[in-house]
């Protein structure tokens, strides 16, 4: 099993990573992927914690150039939503109130994107409709509110803790509902 988690930029660079042994996001010296032109100027060998800690930087799984502010993440390790979304990584957020499913390679050391704009990894736009369209693949659900923690049930199905509705919403199985590329 991986440690998986969330990091959130000041207002770039949202970053899904795993955390390994010595793991260092780089945080706040790099954000996104050390191999995106922003971070040209960067060496990940002059990471202040690399050297002081003596951690190991690595780059970040999947990231979004403009800061969703990513609130949370749990896998859906239940067969109640169908083989289609088993084991997917949800990811929760507080600007777009949006709720994000992404799928995992067979290994589940990476995510399976499809659309050849998400190939490199990264969500790109600078509004939250080019980056509502550029992720569309991912969407699971487009006013879900401010997810900050999720929770499978006892009965498999993922409960949702909302802190702009102050409510707890389940997600329920059935058909996703259609949305706008």
């Amino acid at each position: 099993h991986l440690l998986w988690d969330t990091e959130n930029g000041d207002n770039t660079w949202d970053e899904v990573n795993i955390v390994g042994p010595k793991f260092n996001s780089g945080w706040s010296y790099i954000m996104g992927p050390l191999s995106d032109p922003s971070n040209v100027r960067l060496h990940r060998a002059d990471v202040p914690a690399d050297k002081m800690l003596g951690s190991i930087y690595a780059d970040p799984i999947f990231s979004w150039y403009r800061c969703l502010g990513l609130t949370c993440c749990a896998f859906l390790h239940t067969d109640a939503y169908g083989a289609a979304h088993k084991d997917h990584l949800l990811i929760g957020e507080v600007n777009g109130s949006w709720l994000l499913e992404l799928p995992l390679t067979a290994d589940r050391d990476r995510i399976a994107t499809k659309s050849p704009a998400l190939a490199d990894g990264i969500v790109r736009g600078n509004t939250p409709d080019e980056i509502a369209r550029n992720q569309h693949e991912l969407m699971l659900a487009t006013s879900a509110g401010t997810i900050t923690d999720m929770q499978l049930g006892p009965d498999g199905l993922m409960y949702m803790c909302s802190w702009r509705d102050g409510a707890i919403y389940i997600l329920k199985p059935g058909p996703a509902p259609a949305t706008q590329p």
